[in-house]
């Protein structure tokens, strides 16, 4: 490797990258390795490679969503994708304390008993055998365990990677893509054509006779129709004052951090893979017209739910705050989905002490 000059470099830190760093590359190829946690490294890199920095915006969130950086983190970051399981449980249970102080800290108020075991794990009374739109996300990981149609190493039902994966290969070019009025009878028709065959058929794919906005209508409906959200509801104990007009969009950004880790397995995965997704059609979107404002008008209704009882000026401010929201998780997705090296260090020491 040439020796680069102080001039034309920068000096950062980054974890190895010998394991994939999104899960769509996992969900897409397959190819993700298992290991231990890695230590981070140092190295230079030259000023093409160095991401913008973000600015402190403070809320209203601005129309135009400058690329991500690592901001104030000073020793770098750490992609969940390069920890074990076992590691990634561990920074689950650490993140809650870090996410207290940081709230404390920042918002003046404290709380507690945010990572909560059940959250997604309810059953309906009764289930249909040939049931998966309206179920837990447990409980369809259950079911791929039954019959040997997981997804490997990856907490995500093996119908949703179905259906985001015929999303990113069909939808990338697809002009209006979530936009564009779906017809109604074949997604219906799709929908059952699933619930019909998937686990009947060894290597289910939807067929050619579907589109890309067939499969997108009927993916909203799988999210929309959970019987927990996707981000599951203790985040709107909390959510009102990460768009506090003082405080910048870093810290904002920091605490939903905090607060992803925190989610259960199958929900934190699923999210993952869905906003890469999102966030990939995003990038494409001089031919497919999906923008990142585009998503936040699109998917709010589907991540989130107004609290009851709520005015009509309250739902509209809520409304307008849960759109931003959805902008931030799409367009900053892949820093959210990381482990703040402090919290990393602490698990790497909890791990050596423990052998």
């Amino acid at each position: 490797m040439q020796k680069l000059t102080s001039q034309d470099c920068t000096q950062v830190t980054y974890a190895h990258t010998w394991k994939p760093k999104h899960l769509l590359d996992v969900a897409l190829f397959g190819n993700r390795g298992h290991g231990m946690l890695t230590r981070l490294k140092c190295c230079l890199l030259p000023p093409s490679q160095q991401l913008m920095p973000v600015r402190h915006y403070v809320y209203p969130i601005p129309d135009q969503l400058e690329p991500w950086t690592h901001g104030e983190e000073k020793y770098g970051i750490t992609f969940t994708s390069y920890l074990s399981q076992q590691h990634v449980e561990m920074l689950r249970i650490i993140a809650e304390p870090e996410f207290s102080l940081f709230y404390s800290r920042y918002y003046g108020k404290q709380v507690r008993h945010l990572v909560v075991e059940n959250q997604g794990r309810g059953y309906p009374e009764k289930i249909s055998e040939d049931k998966l739109f309206g179920l837990p996300l447990d409980l369809l990981m259950k079911k791929d365990t039954a019959i040997n149609k997981n997804v490997p190493h990856l907490n995500i039902p093996s119908l949703l990677c179905v259906m985001l994966k015929f999303i990113h290969k069909n939808g990338l070019a697809t002009k209006g893509i979530f936009k564009a009025p779906d017809s109604s009878t074949k997604v219906k028709k799709l929908k059952e054509d699933i619930e019909a065959n998937f686990y009947k058929t060894k290597n289910y794919e939807i067929s050619n006779e579907y589109n890309a906005h067939d499969v997108a209508a009927a993916l909203k409906d799988f999210i929309a129709q959970l019987q927990k959200p996707l981000l599951t509801t203790p985040v709107l104990q909390v959510f009102p004052d990460l768009f506090r007009r003082e405080k910048p969009l870093i810290k904002m950004i920091e605490g939903l951090n905090y607060y992803i880790m925190m989610m259960i397995p199958e929900h934190r995965d699923s999210l993952q893979l869905f906003l890469q997704v999102l966030h990939a059609l995003t990038q494409n979107s001089a031919v497919n017209g999906l923008t990142v404002q585009d998503c936040g008008d699109i998917f709010w209704p589907v991540l989130f739910t107004l609290p009851p009882g709520c005015t009509e000026e309250e739902a509209a401010k809520r409304k307008k705050q849960f759109v931003d929201l959805t902008r931030v998780l799409v367009h900053y997705n892949e820093y959210l989905f990381t482990g703040r090296v402090q919290i990393c260090d602490t698990i790497y020491t909890i791990t050596r002490a423990s052998k």
